[in-house]
């Protein structure tokens, strides 16, 4: 694949696996507006945001509940080219449903995402107007200080750590393994694969449970068949 770039871009050169494993890392925290349910999320919560910095790509979700941020190399960007903007969750699903089986390049310009290979293009609709109202780096430094304390217990909804098992895929891609904290005031998990992915999962409130369904030792109600060992 031959590509020229003649104005300020950025520009992305892999295989469609590598890309669709870089925006599902991203796409389950993103929120969904269903026709069915009454709640509504405004775009800054339905959008991948995009952004360009320091040669490489960052797509940040988040509906408020879950953070995530993955962070790639660019194949090649102009000289001080950055860009930041929101592209629907919705425009993003319907571009990895299309993707071909060969090589493609995501190329970023001012105001615009561009997916192409030989015989094919697709560009997606982006939005400058949500691009600098997701605080994302702000709440992960309030939440994602790991302090050299014991961690202790934290409480987590099965289904937003499910989110992340999309992020194991990035895994394919010879990156490090997983690790999950427990940040030490908040209590949120702070998960990261190196340099490449970062998650928050929010601590529920604890009120919402009654006296005795968080057991202050957990393993006591196993007792019975670890005293079998």
């Amino acid at each position: 694949m031959t590509t020229v770039i003649t104005g300020p871009s950025a520009l992305l050169i892999a295989e469609p696996n590598t890309i669709r494993s870089l925006f599902e890392a991203v796409l389950p925290h993103v929120a969904v507006n269903d026709d069915d349910n009454d709640d509504y999320h405004p775009p800054i919560l339905t959008s991948v945001h995009i952004e360009v910095r320091d040669g490489h790509l960052l797509l940040v979700g988040s509906d408020r509940y879950t953070l995530a941020v993955v962070r790639w190399p660019l194949t090649v960007t102009t000289p001080d080219f950055t860009a930041r903007f929101a592209v629907e969750g919705e425009s993003i699903r319907g571009l990895l449903a299309e993707l071909p089986a060969k090589a493609v390049s995501l190329r970023i310009e001012p105001g615009q995402l561009t997916v192409r290979n030989d015989g094919w293009t697709k560009t997606l609709p982006v939005s400058t107007r949500w691009a600098d109202r997701l605080p994302w780096q702000s709440v992960a430094r309030r939440h994602g200080r790991i302090q050299d304390a014991e961690h202790g217990r934290a409480i987590v909804q099965p289904a937003l750590l499910a989110r992340f098992s999309s992020a194991a895929r990035l895994l394919d891609l010879a990156v490090p393994p997983m690790v999950v904290h427990v940040q030490n005031e908040t209590r949120h998990l702070v998960v990261t694969l190196g340099t490449v992915f970062l998650g928050l999962a929010a601590h529920p409130d604890t009120k919402r449970y009654r006296d005795g369904e968080i057991p202050a030792q957990p393993l006591n109600a196993w007792t019975d068949l670890l005293s079998e060992a």
